[in-house]
């Protein structure tokens, strides 16, 4: 393990880095300074954890990366300057944690990242650039959770998210989505959905999500679909059966009806 974490003032790391083959841990958290990575960084075969976490500085990786095939976490959290990732990240074959919170200049997702087979977890929390999702994240088989809250400039999900039979976290608070592809009430294995602050224009399938257990709305979450005679229809959706975690953040969801079930835990109402 190499750790040069809170090295502040460090801008770059020496190409020799490229020698310590063996290496399984590099750990650059809060070096906010360092500005690139050198291509050498490739050589480090053995790694199964980069942390690059607080790396302010730090606008792109080397396509050089590509060759960590034995990378299990990839840390780039709060990475603010990251605007991109090289198409060759998709050669990660091995990865099983991607964090991407808070790379707001972040703006787009390579194609090849549904080429991360191995993959059970991503986190987009608070990229606020970020358009679109590729259709490829479809092809993450393992994927259990997915976090896009506060992706204020994302306004929709690919519709191959419904082939994501192993999602069981989904969490799109804060986001811009307006819109959710039909494909969502194929997500069988779905059992946590956060939707606070979110301007959701359709019904939500929630009885068709079977293992469904906590939902979270509040904030701005409405329907804004208008019926024939203009008038908004004021139910947002129903809560079914099974749902036993129910979480409301603010006093602005007036337009929920109904509760199906009596077996509700709800947590934070008065």
């Amino acid at each position: 393990r190499l750790d040069l974490c809170v090295c502040k003032s460090l801008s770059a790391l020496p190409y020799s880095i490229g020698r310590l083959t063996l290496l399984e841990d590099l750990q650059l958290y809060k070096c906010t300074s360092l500005l690139a990575l050198p291509d050498s960084i490739g050589n480090l075969t053995g790694l199964t954890m980069l942390d690059l976490f607080v790396c302010k500085s730090l606008s792109a990786l080397p396509d050089s990366i590509k060759n960590l095939t034995r990378l299990e976490k990839l840390k780039l959290r709060s990475c603010t300057s990251l605007s991109a990732l090289p198409p060759s990240l998709g050669n990660l074959t091995r990865l099983k944690r991607l964090k991407l919170d808070y790379c707001r200049s972040l703006l787009a997702l390579p194609d090849s990242i549904g080429n991360l087979s191995q993959l059970e977890k991503l986190a987009l929390h608070e990229c606020t650039s970020l358009p679109t999702l590729p259709d490829s994240i479809g092809k993450l088989n393992r994927l259990g959770t997915l976090k896009v809250a506060s992706c204020s400039g994302l306004s929709t999900l690919p519709s191959s998210i419904g082939s994501m039979r192993r999602l069981s976290t989904l969490v799109l608070s804060g986001s811009g989505i307006e819109e959710l592809p039909d494909s969502v009430r194929l997500l069988e294995s779905l059992e946590w959905l956060g939707i606070a602050r979110c301007r959701l224009r359709s019904r939500l399938p929630l009885w068709e999500m079977k293992r469904l257990k906590g939902l979270v709305i509040g904030g701005e979450v409405n329907q804004k679909d208008e019926s024939d005679d203009g008038n908004q229809n004021n139910e947002l959706f129903e809560i079914p059966d099974g749902i036993t975690h129910y979480s409301q953040h603010s006093q602005e969801c007036r337009r929920i009806r109904y509760i199906e079930t009596s077996e509700v835990t709800f947590d934070g109402l008065e």
